[in-house]
């Protein structure tokens, strides 16, 4: 069991770390669109529609990694003066919801992904490049989010059923 919550541990640090990367493009791009603007009045007409891609692409494929490094936003006005072990069962509580409406939403995600692979989706932009790979990428980054759900839930019962484990 540990092995498996390992590797989509590995598995959403990885993504995170990787598509990390895609904002380097996304400074140079829009430095480009802003120089061209500006400095030749010459602005293109597909920096926006670039960037918005790779910008979807770091959301959808970071957000796995944010909840493995416990990044997320969040309202601790409830949890952090009490202790570890009620923060741990406040969790388990939550996790549920969290884990059953990524359900929902990937199982609505799933056939709109497949339309747009199906049609050749494009946005509706001058340059209308294609967003089907966006769509891809949007359903396999909450499939990953879904599971760091699963992983984190299980790990805290884990940490519940142990004696000792959670006293702190």
């Amino acid at each position: 069991m540990q092995r498996v919550l390992r590797a989509i541990d590995n598995m959403n640090d990885w993504a995170g770390k990787t598509v990390a990367w895609l904002l380097v493009p996304m400074v140079f791009i829009t430095v480009f669109e802003v120089v061209m603007r500006y400095v030749f009045n010459m602005p293109t007409w597909w920096a926006w529609d670039v960037n918005r891609q790779l910008q979807g692409a770091v959301v959808v494929l970071g957000i796995g990694y944010a909840l493995l490094h416990d990044s997320h936003v969040r309202v601790d006005v409830l949890v952090t003066r009490v202790s570890r072990r009620k923060r741990l069962w406040v969790e388990v509580i939550v996790y549920p919801v969290l884990i059953v409406f990524l359900g929902i939403l990937i199982y609505r995600l799933i056939p709109y992904t497949w339309m747009s692979v199906r049609v050749l989706a494009h946005y509706t932009s001058a340059w209308a490049p294609p967003i089907w790979p966006l769509k891809i990428l949007m359903t396999l980054g909450f499939m990953a989010l879904f599971l760091q759900a699963l992983v984190n839930w299980t790990r805290n019962l884990i940490s519940l059923r142990s004696p000792g484990g959670a006293d702190s």
